[in-house]
C-alpha cells in the first residue's frame, strides 16, 4: 500500500503537469516572467559575477535558485512578443550565479551542469571562461583528462589578450598531472604570450604558478627567483591578493629549503595582509601553513592552536575542502604526538568530507595517510588496505604522482613482511617519479629501498641506492629528510637484529 504523503506528492506532480500543459504557450511564457520578477522583487537582481575576477563572487540571498531562474528566463523568451536578446542576458546571469553557487557548496554535478549550459550559450573569451571552470570543477572530481581537454579547448576560444592565462591554466593541469616537461613548455609560451600583450597582473600570477612548477620538480633556485619576481610585479600592481598568495607559497619553498626564520617572517607577513585586506578566506589558509612551520620547529602548542583556528574558520565560512585539510593537518600532529586515537578520528573526519565533496585527489593522497596512523598503530593488515584502496584510487583518476607515492609507501610497509613484492613495488614507484619528475619522493624512496637492500643481503646496491637518494635530497635542500632516513635505516636494523651499516652516516 502506498504512503499517503508519497501518493499525495505522486498526485500533486500530476496536478502541476496538467495544469501547465494547459496553459497556451504565451501565457505559460509570461508566467515564467512573472515567476521571475516576483523573486526579483523579494530579492532584488544580482550582478553577474566577473569571469576573470580573482576575488570570490559575493553571495546573494537569491543564489539558491539561480539555476531555476536561468530556466525561466528562458523559457520566457519563447514567447513570439518577447524580448529575447534580454531574456538570454537573465538566463547568462542567473546560469553564471548558479554555477559559481554549485561549485562554492561543492554540488559538483550540478556546476559542469550550469557551466555547460552557460558555454551553450557563450562565444569567445566567455565560453573559454566557461570551459575553464568546467575544467576546474572536472579537475576536483580527479577527471584530468577531460579537464585537460576543456583547457585545451578554451585556449582555442580564448581572445590574444587572454590565450596567455588560459596557457597558464593549462600548464597548471598539466603538472598536476605529473606532465612536468609539456606544463614548462606551456608556461614558457603562456609567459610570451602575456609579455607581448603587456598585462602585468597575468605576467605576476603566471610567474607565481611557473614557480611552483619549478619548486615540483625541484629546481629550488629557479623557483625562488620565479616568485620574488612575481611578488615585485605584484607590489607594482596594487595586486594584494595575488602578493598574499605569492608570499605563502615562497613561505612553504623557505621552511622546505630549512630557511625557518624567512619562512615564518613571510607567512606572518601573509597573514597580516590578508587580515588588512579583509580576506575571511586567505587568513585560515595561512593559518594552517603557519601551524605546519610551528610543528615542524617542535611550537606543539603554537601549531595546535594554529590548525585548530583555521579549523574553525573553515567551518564558519563552510569551506568543506579546506576544512578537510586542516582536519588532516591536526591529524597528522596527533599521530606525531602518539595520540593516535584522536589522529585516527580527525583523519577520518576529513576522509568523510573529502568523499561527499567528490575530492578524489585528496581522498587518494590522505588516505596513504590514513595508512601512515595504522602502521603507527601497528596495525599492518589496515595500513595495507588503506594503501592498496588508495593507489586503486589514484590509478582510477590518472594521478600518476601520487600513485608513485603510495607504490613506495606500500614497498616500505611490506618490506617488513618479506613480501616478494617489495622489490617490484619500488622499482615501480621509481619509474613513476622519475616519468613525472618527483624529485623528493625518489630520493626518499631510493633511501628506503637501501634498507630493503641492505636487510636482504645485497650490501653494495644498497650503499648504491643510499648514495643516490642522500645525493638528490641534499641538492633539494631539504634538512630534515636525510637525519629522518638514517632513524627509519637504524630502526629497521634493529627490528631485524642486524647492525647498522657505517656508510649511512
Amino acid at each position: 500500500m502506498a504512503h499517503a504523503e508519497d501518493a499525495y506528492v505522486f498526485q500533486h506532480a500530476i496536478v502541476r503537469d496538467a495544469a501547465y500543459s494547459l496553459q497556451l504557450p504565451g501565457h505559460r511564457a509570461n508566467l515564467h516572467k512573472l515567476a521571475i520578477d516576483v523573486m526579483e522583487s523579494m530579492h532584488g537582481r544580482p550582478p553577474r559575477p566577473a569571469f576573470h575576477d580573482d576575488q570570490r563572487a559575493t553571495t546573494h540571498p537569491i543564489d539558491p535558485w539561480a539555476f531555476e531562474l536561468a530556466e525561466h528566463a528562458r523559457q520566457a523568451g519563447l514567447a513570439e512578443a518577447a524580448d529575447a536578446a534580454a531574456l538570454q542576458q537573465v538566463a547568462a546571469l542567473y546560469l553564471h550565479r548558479a554555477a559559481d553557487y554549485a561549485m562554492s557548496h561543492y554540488r559538483n554535478a550540478e556546476a559542469i551542469r550550469a557551466w555547460d549550459s552557460l558555454a551553450a550559450v557563450s562565444a569567445g573569451d566567455d565560453l573559454a571562461a566557461c570551459l575553464g571552470n568546467a575544467a576546474s570543477v572536472h579537475e576536483r572530481l580527479g577527471a584530468m583528462v577531460q579537464a585537460l581537454a576543456m583547457r585545451r579547448r578554451a585556449i582555442g576560444h580564448a581572445s590574444p589578450r587572454n590565450a596567455g592565462r588560459a596557457r597558464v591554466e593549462l600548464a597548471s593541469t598539466l603538472r598536476q598531472m605529473g606532465r612536468l616537461a609539456e606544463a614548462a613548455a606551456e608556461f614558457e609560451s603562456a609567459l610570451a604570450s602575456i609579455r607581448v600583450g603587456g598585462n602585468a597582473e597575468d605576467e605576476g600570477r603566471a610567474l607565481a604558478a611557473f614557480a611552483v612548477l619549478r619548486k615540483v620538480e625541484g629546481r629550488v633556485k629557479e623557483s625562488e627567483e620565479a616568485f620574488v619576481q612575481a611578488l615585485s610585479i605584484q607590489r607594482a600592481c596594487g595586486n594584494r591578493a595575488s602578493e598574499c598568495a605569492t608570499l605563502a607559497n615562497l613561505a612553504n619553498l623557505y621552511l622546505e629549503t630549512g630557511r625557518v626564520r624567512e619562512a615564518e617572517d613571510a607567512y606572518l607577513a601573509a597573514l597580516e595582509l590578508t587580515r588588512r585586506l579583509g580576506s575571511p578566506h586567505g587568513e585560515p589558509v595561512v593559518l594552517n601553513n603557519l601551524g605546519t612551520l610551528y610543528r615542524d620547529t617542535g611550537r606543539r602548542a603554537q601549531a595546535e592552536q594554529a590548525y585548530a583556528t583555521a579549523l574553525k574558520q573553515h567551518r564558519e565560512l563552510g569551506l568543506r575542502r579546506s576544512e578537510a585539510i586542516s582536519l588532516a593537518n591536526l591529524s597528522g600532529m596527533y599521530e606525531e604526538d602518539g595520540k593516535l586515537d584522536q589522529s585516527l578520528q580527525a583523519m577520518n573526519q576529513a576522509l568523510e568530507i573529502f568523499r561527499e565533496i567528490g575530492d578524489r585527489i585528496n581522498e587518494s593522497i590522505y588516505l596513504g595517510n590514513l595508512a601512515g596512523i595504522h602502521q603507527a598503530a601497528r596495525r599492518p593488515a589496515q595500513a595495507e588496505a588503506a594503501l592498496r584502496s588508495a593507489l586503486a584510487l589514484s590509478r582510477a583518476i590518472a594521478n600518476r604522482r601520487t600513485e608513485g607515492v603510495l607504490l613506495g609507501n606500500l614497498a616500505s610497509l611490506l618490506s617488513q613482511t618479506g613480501s616478494a613484492e617489495v622489490a617490484g613495488l619500488y622499482a615501480a614507484a621509481l619509474a613513476i617519479h622519475r616519468e613525472v619528475g618527483n624529485r623528493r619522493f625518489e630520493g626518499l624512496h631510493l633511501c628506503s629501498q637501501s634498507e630493503f637492500l641492505y636487510l636482504s643481503g645485497r650490501e653494495a646496491d644498497a650503499r648504491a641506492s643510499w648514495d643516490e637518494g642522500l645525493a638528490i635530497l641534499h641538492q633539494l635542500n631539504d634538512p630534515l629528510a636525510p637525519g629522518r632516513k638514517r632513524a627509519t635505516f637504524r630502526q629497521a636494523c634493529a627490528r631485524a637484529s642486524v647492525a647498522p651499516p657505517a656508510w649511512i652516516d
